[in-house]
Formats: structure tokens, sequence, C-alpha cells
């Protein structure tokens, strides 16, 4: 039973592994050249302000970097609510 078992997993994953073979550096490089990073125009969060520091353990830096994130998105909450309302009262004049 074990032995069968074995022979049904091995057959199910030749098949696999011959397409994991088919490997393309020179496309992987392409596409990676290919990926930028998004560019967001606005304010420049300095982390090390909220108190992450190199000294500082990975807990406390993850901390710093969760109150920098909340505090940029509320920021940006703000901003697409204040943009949804000019939208919505353009509308209403037109």
């Amino acid at each position: 039973m074990k032995k069968s078992l074995w022979t049904l997993l091995f057959a199910l994953l030749l098949p696999a592994s011959m397409f994991a073979s088919g490997w393309n550096e020179q496309e992987y490089k392409q596409i990676e050249q290919s990926v930028k990073l998004p560019q967001i125009k606005g304010k420049d969060y300095v982390v090390t302000k909220y108190g992450a520091s190199e000294k500082a353990s990975a807990a406390a830096n993850q901390k710093a970097i969760n109150r920098v994130i909340a505090m940029a998105s509320k920021k940006v909450a703000v901003m697409l609510s204040f943009l949804k309302e000019l939208t919505l009262q353009a509308q209403l004049l037109c």
C-alpha cells in the first residue's frame, strides 16, 4: 500500500517537474528590469522621526513604521474624501 502511494505521488510530480525546468533567465531579467516602483507624489516620511533606528529592536521599528503608515493613510483618506465631495458638488452644478 505504501509503495503504491509513493509510486502514484512520483507519477503525479514527474510532469510538474518537467514544466519547472523551463526557466528562462533572459526573460526573467527583462521582466525584472521592466518593473518600476510607484512614484507617489507628496510628502516623504522619515521613519526615524517616529521612533525607528538602527539600535532599536525589530518590534520597535515595526511600530514606528506602522505609525507612519497609519498617519499617511489618514491624510490620504481625508484627501480622497475631499476630492469625492468636490466631485459630487461639481455633478450637482452640472
